[in-house]
């Protein structure tokens, strides 16, 4: 992140100054994203006061851009004639991962519906996790209930290389009375960046031995 902010021009004193944060942010909720110039770090896009009206073309420039598109539930969910959600995802049943229509389908990653799990690499993974867990005590034990409370939700931003700092972000999972699993309180620390790399490897290894 620092070498980016230094390549767009500025440095890490611009993000110190009070005054340069007196604007914050423009929302353009009715608008649609048509062409991106990276040369120009220009926008294009269609923008409209409401969203019954025809958007006129406009334009925006950038220094950054963090450009992220929008979600939706994995398409693998057309396949499976399961209950989902308006956002496209599977609907699990509650205090489970399988579908709350078919208990033969187990549900992991951005795929789920139902239980609000944060998007997150490390999420999904303890959740592929405790979805085989649960998996294996169906057919070996003959009972199917899984403690979603033990999903891991932690997410690392590298915030300088040299010397290596990072912001970790934790946070509890928590079920509902109708049991629904979602993200608790987070705690956030600022610190030497080498558990950054241990969570790194961890998450891209951990998949691939079981």
């Amino acid at each position: 992140m620092e070498n980016r902010i230094k390549k767009a021009g500025f440095d890490m004193n611009n993000f110190m100054k009070k005054e340069n944060f007196s604007k914050i942010e423009d929302t353009f909720a009715t608008s649609n994203i048509q062409d991106i110039d990276f040369d120009k770090k220009e926008i294009y896009f269609d923008y409209a006061d409401n969203f019954d009206d025809e958007g006129k073309a406009s334009t925006v420039k950038y220094a950054i851009a963090n450009l992220i598109p929008y979600h939706r539930g994995n398409k693998t969910a057309e396949l499976f004639d399961v209950k989902r959600d308006r956002w496209g995802g599977m609907l699990c049943a509650p205090k489970r991962t399988y579908s709350v229509s078919d208990s033969s389908v187990y549900i992991a990653g951005d795929i789920m519906g139902y239980h609000k799990f944060d998007p997150s690499a490390q999420a999904s993974a303890a959740v592929g996790m405790l979805t085989g867990e649960s998996m294996a005590n169906r057919i070996l034990k003959g009972i199917d209930e899984i403690d979603l409370t033990k999903a891991g939700i932690t997410c690392y931003s590298m915030v300088v290389a040299e010397p290596l700092k990072a912001i970790e972000i934790a946070k509890d999972t928590v079920l509902t009375k109708e049991g629904m699993a979602h993200a608790g309180s987070s705690k956030l620390t600022f610190g030497e960046g080498m558990g950054l790399i241990g969570w790194y490897q961890a998450i891209v290894e951990t998949p691939f031995k079981y």
